[in-house]
């Protein structure tokens, strides 16, 4: 992904117009719970990524297109099937991914002998 960054602006445009990445974005607002689904830009996610992770605040409006909005912890079940139906959504995800990598960490361990 971070290979985006060397692409030319007009091409990282053109990528940013063609591919989203539907995103969950939960947090505070005014001191209120909201939840937002985002289909971020490929050439923001990085950025979006690197604030999270700082801790630093988010204007979701600048790293993509929501897709819908609410206030409360996490998303309606019935928004969550809608956002999976329309866009492919998967609030587990991440989750998942880092499953799997840990799952192919502990076997490559296994395989090898060491710990």
């Amino acid at each position: 992904m971070e290979n985006i960054n060397n692409l030319s602006p007009e091409l990282a445009a053109e990528v940013d117009d063609a591919v989203g990445i539907v995103q969950l974005i939960c947090g505070q607002q005014n001191h209120r719970a909201f939840w937002a689904y985002v289909s971020m830009y490929p050439s923001k996610y990085q950025d979006y990524i690197a604030k999270v992770a700082a801790h630093d605040a988010v204007n979701v409006n600048e790293y993509g297109i929501v897709l819908d909005t609410g206030w409360g912890d996490f998303p309606p079940q019935d928004v969550q099937d809608r956002m999976k139906t329309e866009f492919g959504a998967d609030n587990n995800f991440e989750a998942e991914l880092n499953k799997m990598v840990q799952d192919a960490y502990n076997q490559e361990i296994q395989n090898t002998g060491q710990a």
